[in-house]
């Protein structure tokens, strides 16, 4: 019971620290990785997002869905193992056990999530810059990019921090 713990710990902490990662490249783009991909024509979507955090959504919410499969699959098992424990205490206290890992874990997952959720959410506050398929970044950056035009409103940090959107041709 003590590995299933630690694994869902790391688990949790690798999920948390790959979701910085990710945000923080997602905020500016500093390398001009963006400006590179539209000279090359590259595809403009990964797993079915067209930014960093969309794709990190996508992988963290299948990883949630995975979780919670193996959160109904403990509380079955333990419940198989309580209605045939025929009054073994020892086989009860064993589904009690799994029982209490599967519902702290569920807790902890459950938790890490919506901290995440609320720091990338209102603290970072670039969501309303993604919804619109841009990227917080500082003025002088989203000007020096062909094609791409500020839009302030979206992002935090002051007038020089605003979502940099791509240019419609019309």
């Amino acid at each position: 019971m003590k590995i299933f713990n630690k694994f869902f710990l790391i688990t949790i902490l690798v999920a948390l620290g790959i979701g910085v990662v990710a945000a923080r490249a997602a905020v500016s783009d500093p390398y001009g990785y963006k400006q590179v991909a539209n000279q090359a024509e590259l595809q403009k979507t990964i797993a079915g997002a067209s930014d960093i955090p969309s794709a990190v959504g996508v992988v963290v919410a299948g990883a949630l869905a995975f979780i919670g499969i193996i959160f109904f699959v403990l509380v079955l098992w333990a419940g198989f193992i309580w209605m045939t424990a025929r009054g073994d205490t020892a086989k009860i206290d064993k589904s009690k056990n799994i029982l209490e890992g599967a519902i702290v874990g569920i807790l902890l997952v459950s938790a890490a999530y919506a901290i995440a959720n609320f720091i990338f959410g209102t603290v970072v506050g670039s969501s309303g810059c993604t919804q619109q398929g841009g990227t917080c970044m500082d003025v002088t950056q989203c000007n020096a990019m062909p094609g791409y035009a500020p839009l302030s409103g979206f992002c935090g940090g002051g007038d020089t921090n605003q979502c940099c959107l791509p240019k419609t041709g019309k």
